[in-house]
């Protein structure tokens, strides 16, 4: 799967992260009313992941994953022009600044490297999103490149469904 999504030059990447938010966009309409007062879970995209930064307009506050002194995974309420150059995942990305405040968002916006029809998820092998999600009660929403969608991925007892997955070609509910 890395293979694949390394495969995707840069051109490619924004013109399906375009098509992707558009798609994006139709599912927050048609879940209105969200809350604009709760912030909406998100990331900050690598590299070769679908950037729904691309035309996606939310009233509302964002929030980006952090991690505890614990170790556990959070939500800090942050604009994107206020994250910093991280390595708290293992990796360097953006985060929210350690001063941001520890919300908990209404919707999350997920990445992962695979995802099946049924919503299920193959992370990074880390388990951050899957510990954060055994007490998260809000919408959980896939985002991925067409090529990451298959009949299924393997998962474990620990991992979570996604309530639907958005990609370039199509918005996909969860099979109940």
């Amino acid at each position: 799967m890395r293979a694949l999504l390394n495969s995707l030059n840069e051109d490619l990447i924004l013109e399906k992260s375009k098509l992707l938010v558009g798609h994006l966009k139709k599912l927050f309409i048609s879940l209105a009313p969200l809350n604009h007062d709760h912030p909406i879970g998100v990331f900050a995209p690598m590299k070769r992941e679908p950037n729904w930064r691309h035309g996606f307009e939310w009233a509302g506050d964002f929030a980006f994953p952090a991690i505890s002194s614990e170790g556990a995974m959070l939500f800090k309420r942050c604009a994107f022009d206020q994250l910093e150059v991280k390595s708290d995942f293992g990796v360097e990305l953006l985060g929210p600044p350690k001063s941001a405040a520890v919300v908990t968002p209404q919707v999350l916006l997920i990445p992962g490297l695979a995802f099946s029809l049924k919503g299920e998820r193959l992370g990074k092998g880390k388990g951050y999103y899957d510990k954060y999600l055994d007490n998260f009660k809000g919408l959980k929403i896939g985002l991925a490149f067409n090529e990451q969608i298959f009949p299924s991925v393997p998962v474990e007892a620990h991992d979570h469904l996604m309530d639907w997955i958005v990609s370039d070609s199509e918005v996909l509910e969860r099979r109940r």
